[in-house]
């Protein structure tokens, strides 16, 4: 086997090997495995002739690194043509990945609609990405949220060796446990809000972030009335009343308790 892709880079031009060479060759380029250097631009190379030729597993693979930027220059919308290509031709990883680029809107118009009939396309087939249909039941993401089938498709996925899927089927597992987040961005705008969608589907991320927003202004009327009564406490300590914005203090000055005393003088 060592051999054998040495050999194939020998035979220079792609009518000398067949689509399935080249496949092996540019998984060669892409590892460094063979006696052949790692080059992520020789293996866009070899995956692309074998792409053109009707190769499902080339096309992921290039559509992989055009959506990245590896060996080629970063292009989602081909990309995306290149996964669907393999995804018309039932390759399970290239649906998964066209319902990926669904939600995220990269390279496509987003369609949350469109993210979740791919992904249960993937998941038919058993394809350890069936992780995306996971999310999607996790997350509400164009289907009604079910933690508990979240959990079975993780667990699915984690048969199958799937690590992240593992760490999901878990965590869910748990129902003390936080349903989470999307992605960072989401977490750091929605921090604490872990109210669970039940009966909701989002066909959209719009939808979903209006009412995680809805959720979040929930949250923050309810702590006001726990504010208020620290407020007050605060203010008469100071010297001073609660007057709804702040302590009142002298000459009906309006002070911050926490930074500043009666006479609005900063205490750090």
């Amino acid at each position: 086997m060592h051999e054998f892709y040495p050999r194939l880079r020998k035979a220079g031009a792609a009518t000398a090997v067949t689509p399935a060479d080249q496949f092996c060759l540019g998984f060669a380029y892409w590892s460094g495995t063979g006696r052949v250097p790692k080059d992520p631009a020789q293996s866009a190379r070899w995956w692309g002739q074998a792409a053109r030729q009707g190769h499902a597993g080339a096309q992921t693979m290039v559509a992989y690194q055009y959506g990245r930027g590896l060996g080629v220059s970063r292009n989602d919308a081909e990309a995306v043509r290149l996964y669907r290509l393999a995804a018309d031709r039932g390759y399970g990883r290239a649906q998964a990945q066209v319902g990926l680029a669904y939600e995220a809107g990269e390279g496509v118009a987003e369609s949350w609609t469109e993210a979740h009939a791919w992904c249960l396309k993937s998941a038919r087939q058993f394809d350890r990405l069936g992780l995306c249909l996971g999310r999607h039941h996790q997350f509400a993401i164009g289907v009604v949220y079910d933690r508990m089938q979240a959990v079975r498709l993780f667990e699915r996925a984690e048969d199958q060796g799937d690590g992240q899927s593992k760490f999901f089927a878990r965590w869910l597992r748990v129902k003390e446990n936080c349903v989470g987040y999307r992605n960072e961005w989401e977490r750091e705008r929605f921090l604490f809000i872990c109210v669970e969608p039940v009966g909701r589907a989002f066909a959209s991320l719009p939808q979903r972030n209006m009412w995680l927003s809805e959720e979040r202004n929930k949250f923050e009327r309810s702590l006001r009335p726990i504010e208020d009564g620290f407020g007050k406490g605060a203010c008469g300590a100071a010297g001073g009343s609660w007057g709804g914005g702040g302590g009142q203090g002298d000459g009906g000055r309006t002070f911050d308790p926490m930074q500043q005393d009666r006479y609005g003088r900063n205490l750090w």
